[in-house]
């Protein structure tokens, strides 16, 4: 897929700061409707921004299933470090925002983050289901492999490996970082 295939224009899913650049996309692949993305041999397909932007945002929307899926490569910059609101700086791997997802055998690595959830970052009023993920290698300087903001997560068989914050946590929000 090129970059947006399975969703609207990637500036709709990008940074919502007032910094926020139409020609520079601050997402790879930005998902917005109910769909399926499901790698045709498990651990085979490779998502990777090469460190340039975040690599996936699911946006506004239930219904969504990765499986299968390497998310790797993902930078997210930019944002005030005290908002308690994703922006760009939030889920350098993945996003998921005012969204449902579930996640089955999915890989999050070697993702970065400014702020928060240098692994993936979810923000949203709903519940996310994620079986047999892994999370590994992800740096953020609060919650490096997860963080939550009023969102749900059920994790059956995760594994939370390496995953680094590089500040110290505060009680303004809700955040997980295992290693």
């Amino acid at each position: 897929y090129s970059d947006c295939a399975l969703g609207t224009d990637c500036t709709d899913c990008g940074d919502r700061s007032s910094t926020a650049s139409a020609t520079a996309p601050e997402t790879a692949l930005c998902i917005t409707r109910p769909v399926i993305v499901e790698a045709a041999y498990p651990g085979t397909a490779v998502l990777d921004a090469k460190g340039s932007k975040r690599v996936v945002s699911i946006s506004g929307t239930v219904g969504v299933e990765l499986s299968g899926l390497n998310i790797t490569g993902g930078s997210a910059g930019g944002g005030d470090q005290f908002s308690l609101t994703p922006i760009g700086g939030d889920g350098g791997g993945l996003l998921i925002e005012n969204a449902e997802a579930n996640l089955k055998g999915v890989a999050i690595y070697k993702n970065a983050a400014e702020r928060f959830a240098g692994g993936l970052g979810i923000f949203a009023e709903r519940v996310s289901n994620f079986t047999r993920c892994i999370i590994s290698e992800n740096r953020a300087s609060f919650a490096g492999g997860l963080a939550l903001w009023y969102a749900t997560a059920n994790l059956v068989q995760c594994k939370f490996l390496d995953n680094r914050a590089q500040l110290t946590q505060s009680t303004q929000a809700t955040w997980a970082d295992v290693t």
